[in-house]
């Protein structure tokens, strides 16, 4: 599909603009329609099944992530694993060679900031804040199609964007016109955009996806996805969609408890998610949220009354009414025990994090993210693991595939990472033991990982 001319933009539907825009072949196996969740949505257009490719999107528009915590990367190459220096033209960011500083999208930034702004404040020759702006100036640079697409999207407004950022530094003035759409594609972004990281190579980046912006979310998504070498986001199906049934996303981490997502929710995206598993206060029999009663001799453990009301008692599974817990205290609680276990995963100290894991709920999101910790991100080689870790691990493997299947999030990225460790340090226990491993399970595993991680490089982060 070419693009139209500039005066038929205006007169195309937003799932037309899209299909333009990622030059679809047709009939695609989704339309755009109203949601019950939320605005508009995506539906199949017909029963898609479970690892299928229901689409790849691409990028409006790529660059650095935003946050201040961030780590520089090359505004390039988006890379952070080779050494960067200022860019030599003195617009204050940072490369990691020639041909990043030369190439067609650092040229036009470079010399958009050298003509407009006065940079005083920085470190090695890096402005840090002119970092953040970079995704946005690159709107800019935006087709009359893209910028279409981009004022089609939803978005809420933010009390401090990245152009407040970039005015500080300004010594010219911005046309109005252009300043006004720096504001939405500014919130635009802190809406809709994805973080990425991978390909092996450190990239970190944000990118704008428009198709994948029209998903509406759900802490139990029907979709998984990953990015390929070409920055492109690739959304498949992560169980059986219906014909007409909405495709969904998640903007959250699928292990967290209900309490911690849905502040993340509010704090990032400005909603409040009521789905199904965010009303349950089990959160299908997991009870991610739990707590221990502590009124003797109860044993019992304490969920929220009400998921949906932040200020809701805590009661008590005994349903004797007196034990209960106030929300202030129960988050309180959850707070000191999210921070001693990351403490406890700084350390690796197996036998702290026993103790630890003893003391509290047997699915509690902190003892959860310990686990998923040591199986997906703990320091050294498998074959350096001493038998402890190893068999530690091999139980939370099986511990996070037990909770994945029961928050029913289907043939999901992150059950693809754990089977793939599953199956590699099965494979070092066989070596070290006498005790013959099932030959046959780990066939299946084998088979389980790489039908989900096929074709994937970059992964998104979603557990």
């Amino acid at each position: 599909m070419s693009e139209p001319r500039d005066d038929l933009i205006d007169t195309l539907s937003v799932e037309q603009l899209l299909q333009l825009h990622l030059k679809s072949e047709l009939p695609c196996l989704w339309t755009i329609r109203d949601s019950h969740i939320h605005g508009r949505g995506l539906f199949a257009t017909r029963d898609i099944e479970q690892g299928e490719v229901i689409f790849r999107d691409e990028t409006l528009v790529i660059g650095p992530r935003s946050g201040t915590s961030s780590d520089p990367v090359c505004v390039g190459c988006l890379s952070n694993s080779s050494p960067l220096s200022p860019c030599s033209k003195n617009c204050a960011l940072p490369v990691c060679s020639s041909q990043c500083e030369n190439s067609v999208q650092h040229s036009w930034e470079c010399s958009f900031l050298r003509d407009h702004c006065t940079v005083e404040n920085t470190k090695d020759g890096v402005s840090l804040d002119l970092v953040r702006t970079v995704t946005p100036i690159r709107c800019l640079q935006m087709s009359r199609l893209k910028r279409t697409i981009v004022r089609a999207l939803e978005t809420r407004e933010f009390p401090i964007c990245e152009v407040d950022v970039l005015k500080r530094y300004l010594h010219k003035k911005l046309p109005a016109e252009d300043d006004k759409f720096l504001r939405l594609c500014c919130g635009t972004l802190d809406t809709n955009a994805y973080a990425g990281t991978g390909h092996g190579k450190g990239l970190i980046f944000r990118g704008l996806y428009a198709l994948s912006a029209m998903m509406n979310h759900s802490c139990t998504p029907n979709t998984t996805y990953w990015f390929d070498e070409a920055n492109r986001m690739v959304v498949k199906a992560a169980r059986t969609i219906g014909k007409e049934e909405e495709i969904l996303s998640t903007y959250t981490s699928l292990l967290w408890g209900t309490a911690t997502r849905r502040s993340f929710l509010s704090n990032t995206k400005e909603f409040l998610c009521r789905c199904a598993r965010c009303k349950d206060p089990t959160e299908f029999d997991t009870n991610l949220s739990a707590i221990y009663c502590k009124t003797k001799p109860c044993g019992g453990i304490l969920l929220p009354g009400n998921p949906l009301d932040i200020k809701s008692d805590w009661l008590c599974s005994s349903k004797i009414k007196e034990h209960k817990m106030g929300a202030q205290k129960a988050f309180q609680l959850l707070n000191i025990w999210s921070k001693v276990a990351q403490m406890l995963t700084e350390n690796e100290d197996l036998q702290q994090i026993q103790m630890f894991l003893k003391g509290i709920p047997e699915n509690s999101q902190s003892g959860i993210q310990i686990r998923k910790y040591f199986v997906l991100q703990s320091k050294g080689q498998i074959t350096d693991m001493t038998d402890e870790i190893l068999l530690f691990k091999e139980q939370s493997c099986y511990k996070l595939l037990d909770l994945i299947k029961r928050l029913k999030l289907g043939r999901n990225y992150l059950k693809g990472l754990i089977l793939r460790e599953l199956f590699h340090l099965l494979q070092e226990k066989s070596k070290r033991s006498q005790v013959q491993v099932d030959q046959d399970q780990v066939d299946s595993i084998k088979t389980e990982f790489e039908k989900i991680l096929k074709f994937d490089v970059t992964p998104q982060e979603s557990g």
